[in-house]
């Protein structure tokens, strides 16, 4: 049995563990980013993913947002090991000390950003948006200091489709063997003649009380404030006992799930327990989806016009005021058979997505279309990177 690990209250025992380092990597590599001056990362807890994204842009300036000082002082100590100078607040600088560039930390909510307008190329949130009271106020937020173009990304663990079919049961066959644990506990400190573990019902907030949303309700909350869906995808996180421990080692989450028992006594039970869940479930792991998802605030036609525009240039078309919703490929803006194609690849560059099946678009009863306007296209594009 893996050694139990000790209780923290906050989430720096599982943020080391490899798995779930390796699935924030590939969430803030799919990120479609270029060039990036300034990121805001909001629930930064212990620097994870604000790391992670200074690995891509070394160059960049990061702001990091947590509700809890804790966390603030954890990433702190990540930013600072790694060789950055940190400051706390809200300032938005463009120093660079010791060749690297300053890092600003402040303690504050995500549906309240102490921020100007327009003022960041990339907005991440991961692992914490399943835990927002009010989405929509939050999106709105996110979508006042974005800049225009600029890219807005959240992973969750938790939402509507995270389990894989047949691991429905864990959690609930879990929680029944830590409270069999408690109970057994209790016999032994009985027969010792020392105080039970007392649960103390309505001591704690209730477990999981925010309704998860799937994909699409994200989206759709996102397209109130002007967002657009470039990529929603899931990675599949498989965690051992060891990852289960871990997880469990966070004193927040064992709270909510054993809400009323003490909470290093709930997390012995859930730790020594881990093992028994897995048994039980016929498994040396539990799969669990991970969804990364990205939006932007330029709408899916401005990027596809802009596409048309940059490759008919120097044409001679009909489309010469500009492209619309209406505007055809072929009559229009005379497109040949290879200008389609360069058209799609254009395409599959912007949005990073080389996945998408341009053939349902291209052909119908086994032939292919003869004209193809730029709504066709967007609508196309919206469902499928929304799927």
């Amino acid at each position: 049995m893996a050694q139990l690990q000790a209780v923290s209250m906050t989430y720096e025992p599982f943020s080391k563990e490899p798995e779930y380092i390796e699935c924030n990597r590939a969430f803030v590599e799919r990120l479609p980013l270029e060039n990036v001056d300034r990121f805001l990362d909001i629930a930064c807890g212990t620097g994870t993913v604000s790391s992670l994204l200074l690995e891509r842009f070394p160059e960049a300036h990061l702001n990091g947002v947590d509700l809890d000082p804790v966390q603030i002082d954890l990433s702190t100590a990540t930013w600072t090991e790694l060789g950055h100078t940190v400051r706390h607040g809200y300032e938005l600088t463009e120093d660079y000390e010791n060749g690297k560039p300053v890092i600003v930390l402040g303690v504050g909510s995500g549906d309240d950003l102490k921020f100007p307008d327009e003022t960041f190329d990339c907005v991440t949130i991961a692992n914490a948006i399943h835990m927002l009271p009010d989405m929509s106020k939050f999106f709105a937020e996110v979508a006042r200091v974005l800049k225009p173009g600029g890219v807005f990304g959240f992973n969750s663990g938790f939402y509507a489709g995270c389990n894989p079919p047949g691991t429905e049961r864990h959690m609930y066959q879990w929680l029944r063997e830590a409270t069999y644990y408690i109970d057994k506990w209790n016999e032994r400190r009985k027969a010792e003649g020392k105080e039970p573990i007392r649960r103390q019902h309505g001591t704690t907030r209730s477990a999981f009380q925010n309704r998860w949303l799937n994909p699409g309700e994200w989206t759709d909350h996102l397209r109130e404030q002007g967002f657009d869906s470039i990529d929603i995808n899931e990675r599949t996180l498989q965690m051992d006992v060891r990852c289960l421990q871990a997880l469990v080692a966070y004193g927040g989450l064992v709270e909510v799930v054993m809400s009323g028992y003490p909470i290093e006594e709930a997390s012995i039970a859930l730790q020594s327990t881990a093992p028994k869940a897995l048994e039980l479930l016929g498994r040396d792991t539990l799969p669990r989806h991970h969804a990364n998802t990205v939006y932007d605030r330029e709408t899916l036609f401005t990027e596809i016009a802009s596409i048309v525009e940059s490759m008919t240039a120097d044409w001679d078309t009909s489309a010469s005021d500009g492209v619309t919703n209406d505007t055809r490929l072929i009559a229009d803006l005379m497109f040949e058979s290879i200008d389609i194609v360069q058209f799609i690849v254009a395409i599959e560059e912007r949005f990073h997505r080389q996945d998408l099946p341009f053939e349902q678009l291209l052909m119908v009863d086994g032939r292919y279309v003869e004209e193809l306007t730029i709504g066709e296209v967007v609508t196309f594009l919206n469902e499928q990177l929304a799927s």
